[in-house]
């Protein structure tokens, strides 16, 4: 059996669009958290704030995550022990 071909240019995306896709990611993990993001990516804050100008990421998106109130979650029912 022969390896399949390699796909055509026009179906692989660009490593730029690779970055923007990736840092979109990892703002929407850490809830618009810049310094959080940063060390993820392993690049200085001000690093990221050049890629998302550069990607045009519309960063206000993931800074109203950040402001929502946390809810915590109810614990669940702890079994009781009888001694």
């Amino acid at each position: 059996s022969r390896p399949e071909a390699p796909a055509e240019p026009q179906e692989w995306l660009s490593l730029a669009d690779v970055e923007g896709r990736y840092v979109t990611r990892v703002l929407e993990h850490t809830r618009g958290n810049k310094q959080a993001a940063a060390r993820v990516l392993g690049v200085d804050r001000k690093t990221l704030d050049r890629m998302i100008k550069r990607h045009c990421i519309d960063f206000a998106s993931f800074a109203n995550l950040t402001l929502r109130k946390f809810i915590p979650r109810p614990l669940p029912a702890q079994p009781r022990y009888r001694f």
